[in-house]
C-alpha cells in the first residue's frame, strides 16, 4: 500500500483447527423434532504492522462490530442465515482509512447434511470455509482461496463469487 510500511501475517497455512486467524466466524445449527437453533460466534485477532525492512512496529486489534449474523427462515428440516462481514484492518497509519475485509454469505444447512453457500468475498486476504459435525472427526473443506493481493480490498477491485452445494 505504501513503500514505507506493510501489514504482516502470521505465515500460517490453511487449517481448520489451527486457531491462528485475523477474523473467524463460527455458526452451529442444531436440529430438534420441533425446529432448529443457530448459535453464532465471531472473533478478531491482532493485525501487525512492519516497516519496509520487516521490523515489527506495532499491532492493533480491530473491532468486530460490523460482523453481523442475520437469521432467516428455519424449521425442523433446514436453517437459513446470512453473515455480513466487514472487518477493518485496524490502522490508519497511511493518511487515509484502510479498506476493510468484506464478504457476504447466505448459508443453508439442511437436516440431511446438505449445505449450500452463495455470496461474494474480497479476493484478499486468504479465505477458507469448513463444515463439520460437532463432537466427531467429520469435517470437510468447502473452499480455500489464497490472497490475490491487498489491492483487492479496495471497492473498485472485483469480488469473487462463492457458490457451494455439498453434503457432509
Amino acid at each position: 500500500i505504501t513503500s514505507k510500511d506493510k501489514f504482516g501475517g502470521d505465515n500460517r497455512s490453511f487449517s481448520f483447527s489451527n486457531g491462528t486467524h485475523r477474523t473467524m466466524v463460527e455458526t452451529a445449527v442444531r436440529f430438534t423434532k420441533n425446529g432448529s437453533k443457530t448459535t453464532f460466534k465471531k472473533n478478531v485477532n491482532y493485525t501487525r504492522l512492519y516497516d519496509k525492512n520487516g521490523k515489527f512496529k506495532k499491532q492493533q486489534k480491530p473491532t468486530d462490530k460490523n460482523i453481523i449474523f442475520k437469521q432467516g427462515k428455519k424449521d425442523k428440516n433446514m436453517n437459513y442465515y446470512v453473515i455480513d462481514h466487514d472487518a477493518t484492518v485496524g490502522f490508519n497509519d497511511f493518511g487515509f482509512v484502510t479498506p476493510s475485509i468484506n464478504y457476504r454469505a447466505g448459508i443453508v444447512i439442511y437436516k440431511n447434511g446438505r449445505i449450500t453457500v452463495s455470496g461474494s468475498r474480497d479476493q484478499a486476504p486468504s479465505h477458507e470455509m469448513y463444515a463439520y459435525i460437532p463432537y466427531t472427526d467429520i469435517s470437510i473443506t468447502l473452499f480455500k482461496a489464497s490472497n490475490k493481493g491487498f489491492e483487492y480490498l479496495f471497492p473498485v477491485a472485483p469480488s469473487a463469487r462463492m457458490s457451494i452445494n455439498t453434503k457432509i
